[in-house]
C-alpha cells in the first residue's frame, strides 16, 4: 500500500504545481460622489370640481303628437295605467295619449294590420 500512497502523494504535488499562479489583486475602489438630495415635489393644483349637467329644456314640437292605444283594460287594473300615462303627458308637453277600448281587440287588430306586418298574437295567428 505504500506504493498507492507514494504515487498519491507524486500525483498531488504534481496537480499542486500545475495550478495558476497567484491570483491579480483587484484594483482599489473608488469612493462615489455624494449625491444629491431630490428636488422638492411640487404641490400638485387643486382639481376642479366639474359643474353639474344642466337638464336641457324639453323640447316642444311643431306640432302636437297624439298616440292611440287600443286596449281591453278595465276596471282596478285600468286605473294605474291611465295614472302612467298622465304623468308622460304631463312630462312630454305637445303628447297626448287616448286610451281606447275595444271590444274585441283581436279582431280590430286582424282588420287594422295587415297579416305580414302583424304582430305576433296567439289571438291573432290561430
Amino acid at each position: 500500500m505504500s506504493a498507492v500512497a507514494a504515487l498519491f502523494i507524486v500525483l498531488s504535488l504534481i496537480l499542486s504545481a500545475c495550478g495558476g499562479g497567484a491570483t491579480p489583486t483587484p484594483a482599489p475602489t473608488t469612493i462615489p460622489e455624494a449625491t444629491k438630495p431630490p428636488e422638492a415635489t411640487k404641490t400638485p393644483e387643486a382639481t376642479k370640481t366639474p359643474e353639474a349637467t344642466k337638464t336641457p329644456a324639453p323640447t316642444k314640437s311643431a306640432e302636437a303628437i297624439q298616440i292611440i292605444i287600443w286596449h281591453g283594460w278595465a276596471g282596478d287594473y285600468l286605473k294605474p295605467i291611465e295614472t302612467a300615462f298622465r304623468a308622460y303627458e304631463a312630462a312630454h308637453p305637445g303628447i297626448t295619449i287616448e286610451l281606447s277600448k275595444v271590444d274585441n281587440l283581436s279582431d280590430a287588430l286582424a282588420i287594422a294590420v295587415p297579416a305580414p306586418r302583424r304582430p305576433r298574437h296567439r289571438g291573432l295567428d290561430q
